[in-house]
This record gives structure tokens, C-alpha cells and sequence, in this order.
């Protein structure tokens, strides 16, 4: 997941995005205005509690801060250490605040994935 990436020199600040969606699920990124690292997370399978593993299904991370304008996105299996999908996402504006909200697929535990504005 973050091979290759140079985060020196960048300002960029930590945040909790919020999860929609879905009960027990946590977020916590890295971003600044043209990109995002985001991993997002079972809270219970994170605590390693005595729980029976799920599949998360049908929940979003909604994005603030970034430009407008368009961006790739790369879902990660952080278990795998494999891209699963990808995405184009359109930052918009409402209200004066920029946003981005994803649609996540399906995953186990926990999903990481990176955000960076299109060429």
C-alpha cells in the first residue's frame, strides 16, 4: 500500500473520516488537498475481541478537504497486499466545503485505499 508513495515534505494531517453505513466501523486518514490514505476498519476485529469475523457490505467514507475536481482511487486487501478495485471519484461543493464520498466494496477486518487527484 504505501510502497512507493513519498509523504515527505507534504502537509499533510490526520483526520477520522466518518463511515456511513455501517455499525462498528472506524476510519483514519492521512490527506491534504489533492490526495487521501485511508484505512477503514472493523472496530471489534481491530480490538482482536473474541468476535465472529463479518463482511461489510454497502457502507461509504465521506472525504473532506480535497480540491475539487476529479480523482483515482485504489482499494487495497491490506492482507492480501493486493489492489481489489478502483474508482474514479468527483469532488464536489456544497455548502462552500468540498467533499468526496465513496461507495467501498464488500470487505473482511479491515480496507485501505488511496485517493489522488487525476493528471
Amino acid at each position: 500500500f504505501a510502497y512507493g508513495e513519498d509523504l515527505r515534505g507534504r502537509a499533510l494531517r490526520r483526520g477520522s473520516p466518518p463511515v456511513r453505513g455501517a455499525l462498528n466501523v472506524s476510519a483514519r486518514c492521512l490527506s491534504d488537498r489533492d490526495s487521501a490514505y485511508v484505512w477503514v476498519y472493523d472496530f471489534y476485529t481491530a480490538l482482536r475481541l473474541p468476535v465472529e469475523v463479518r463482511t461489510i457490505e454497502n457502507c461509504r467514507v465521506v472525504l473532506s478537504g480535497l480540491d475539487a475536481g476529479s480523482y483515482d482511487v485504489e482499494f487495497w486487501d491490506t492482507y492480501a497486499g493486493k489492489v481489489i478495485a478502483r474508482a474514479v471519484g468527483v469532488v464536489a461543493a456544497s455548502s462552500g466545503e468540498t467533499f468526496l464520498e465513496l461507495s467501498l466494496p464488500a470487505f473482511r477486518r479491515d480496507l485501505a485505499f488511496k485517493v489522488r487527484r487525476r493528471e
